[in-house]
């Protein structure tokens, strides 16, 4: 849950089998979504005034598919729909499945143990993504306290573009080619060259200077944040 700008990212808590089944299972459950909703407003649309007016239903999705069209223009730098543009649509789709549903009986226990399970899970994912970060955040700046340079330590997105965006822009300085490129190097054109890389795990062409162990809960093996030096010195 989260961004994981880091150039070895955090483990998957669950395995690619189990990922597999809730895409497919999240696929379906749009698709029946899609269905229902589609229903409810074609039945408002024929019970709305006769003066044209498309009723609640077909309102609301109106702007549903409005604010997805919106989603497309911020996300087309990355080339792909990311989730924090899609997540306010969430609320919105929830009053048309709301709206579909009335008069269908549900059970209630069942529907509160759904929303359990789903506030039990985003809390403890976002409790493990601010650990991570934080863990991140403490490693590069002891290493900067030990005498690295801020350009000399590639720590993720957050860390790199915080500490180098202003002084690069300021100082003329651009990106330097590294073995590796992720795209908030080149995308910012931050002049890092990557002698110390934070990271979750080896990464070829380093050695591990040192590793502390994060905590993350419900991930089968222990995680650790490693701090990694260039094996060649920067040409």
């Amino acid at each position: 849950m989260g961004p994981r700008d880091l150039i070895y990212r955090r483990p998957v808590a669950l395995g690619p089998t189990v990922l597999t089944w809730l895409t497919d299972a999240a696929i379906f459950g749009a698709f029946f979504l899609i269905l229902i909703v589609a229903s409810s407003v074609k039945a408002s649309r024929h019970g709305a005034s006769a003066r044209g007016a498309i009723g609640p239903a077909g309102c609301i999705l109106a702007i549903v598919i409005w604010q997805f069209i919106g989603t497309f223009p911020p996300s087309a730098h990355f080339t792909i729909l990311l989730d924090r543009y899609l997540l306010p649509l969430f609320p919105l789709v929830l009053c048309l499945v709301f709206y579909a549903l009335r008069g269908v009986r549900i059970w209630a226990g069942v529907l509160v143990g759904l929303l359990a399970a789903l506030a039990f899970y985003s809390v403890v994912e976002t409790r493990n993504w601010l650990v991570m970060e934080g863990k991140v955040w403490q490693v590069a700046e002891g290493l900067h306290r030990s005498g690295v340079g801020y350009n000399q330590i590639e720590a993720g997105a957050a860390w790199d573009g915080y500490h180098t965006y202003d002084q690069a822009r300021l100082k003329g300085e651009h990106a330097v080619a590294l073995p590796f490129q992720p795209w908030w190097l080149w995308s910012w054109d931050l002049p890092i060259d990557g002698t110390y890389v934070v990271a979750m795990g080896p990464y070829p062409g380093y050695h591990v200077v040192s590793k502390q162990e994060v905590s993350q809960w419900f991930h089968h093996d222990k995680v650790f944040m490693f701090i990694l030096k260039r094996d060649t010195p920067i040409p």
